[in-house]
């Protein structure tokens, strides 16, 4: 649907590294210890990168309003 479509464009638009560890941590259910084992990148920047995406998403996707079909607005966890 519209909200999907619309997750998917704030996605493409984070940079690479947020992006990547956006979907491992939500889509991939990886545990930030596991994306930084997977990525070699040291468990810091893991988070930092994942909470600026989220960041970036939810200030993206704020005033993204329902459809009338009765969707709900995307909720995403605190950073």
């Amino acid at each position: 649907g519209t909200g999907a479509r619309r997750l998917s464009a704030v996605l493409r638009a984070l940079p690479l590294e947020q992006r990547y560890a956006i979907v491992l941590a939500f889509f991939g259910e990886l545990t930030y210890g596991q994306i930084a084992d997977h990525t070699g990148v040291p468990l810091g920047i893991v988070k930092s990168r994942i909470r600026l995406g989220l960041q970036h998403l939810r200030h993206e996707l704020r005033n993204f309003e329902p459809s009338p079909t009765g969707n709900q607005p995307l909720r995403l966890p605190a950073a």
